[in-house]
């Protein structure tokens, strides 16, 4: 059952790297630790580590990704829990809130608050490589915007490197639209 376990993410993983974005600092399943997050959006980010699985984070951006909302900031507020922690493998569930902040008056296209909430899954595939999968709807707590956001902040795929115990590269995509995310851990 392990190894099939393990076959079925290293497969579902790789299929997300296969996107045309690549980037990311997303919460990570397999690291719940106190860290400050630098990502390519731009955006900043902040975690805490409450318990041995316990970690709540925070992040802001200005995402320039999708034409006209050039620069719209937007925060997000998360908690994370891991569930697993097996050879390698690990999995934990994510959810918080995020919100788009409006500062150009439309109403159309900006909610200021969204849920996100989903499954965050990690595999190491050695020391310093990890990859890393948070699938994270997001839904509108308003009308309009209507429904489902496919990419909140907090989902996304990565693959990080930590070329020493305390800072960690990231490349992958996010929904904040980082290419590449630096994250220092303490």
């Amino acid at each position: 059952m392990g190894i099939f376990l393990r076959s079925v993410i290293c497969f579902s993983l790789s299929l997300g790297l296969g996107l045309p974005v690549s980037a990311a600092h997303l919460p990570a399943a397999d690291r719940p630790q106190n860290s400050l997050m630098l990502g390519s959006a731009p955006s900043l980010g902040a975690s805490l580590q409450l318990s041995r699985r316990l970690e709540l984070g925070l992040s802001g951006a200005a995402p320039f990704f999708f034409g006209e909302d050039f620069g719209n900031p937007r925060y997000s507020l998360y908690a994370q829990y891991q569930l697993l922690n097996q050879n390698g493998f690990y999995m934990g569930i994510i959810g918080g809130v995020y919100g788009d902040l409006n500062i150009r008056g439309s109403t159309q296209s900006y909610s200021p608050a969204y849920l996100q909430f989903g499954a965050a899954l990690a595999y190491d595939l050695n020391r310093q490589l990890t990859l890393r999968l948070n699938i994270v709807p997001g839904i509108s707590l308003f009308i309009p915007p209507q429904g489902w956001l496919f990419l909140p902040p907090v989902g996304g795929v990565a693959l990080a490197w930590r070329p020493q115990p305390w800072l960690e590269a990231s490349l992958g995509v996010n929904g904040n639209g980082d290419i590449l995310g630096l994250r220092y851990l303490f």
